[in-house]
């Protein structure tokens, strides 16, 4: 299990607390579903999977809701510009 996966909040939750949703090009359901199936897993395991790989390539981990940048110190997640004015965090 990929350590994104570790309960971070124990408030009923879960392990997926956050929703996020995006445009997608025509046809991306289908094919998701298409390569869920290849995995026998569900389209939207396959999506979390397919971004933390993603995320991991570009050299962005996601562990325990923190944010680790190559070279760079966790940081509380998200990085939102509204995260970044509370904080005085320049990034």
């Amino acid at each position: 299990m990929h350590e994104a996966y570790q309960p971070v909040i124990a408030d009923g939750r879960g392990r997926f607390p956050e929703d996020l949703r995006v445009k997608a090009p025509r046809g991306a359901g289908n094919a998701i579903e298409i390569a869920a199936r290849k995995r026998n897993t569900t389209k939207a395991e396959w999506v979390r999977q397919a971004v933390l790989r993603g995320l991991e390539a570009d050299g962005v981990k996601l562990r325990r809701g923190m944010v680790e940048l190559s070279g760079e110190a966790s940081m509380p997640f998200p990085l939102t510009a509204a995260a970044r004015a509370k904080t005085g965090t320049d990034r």
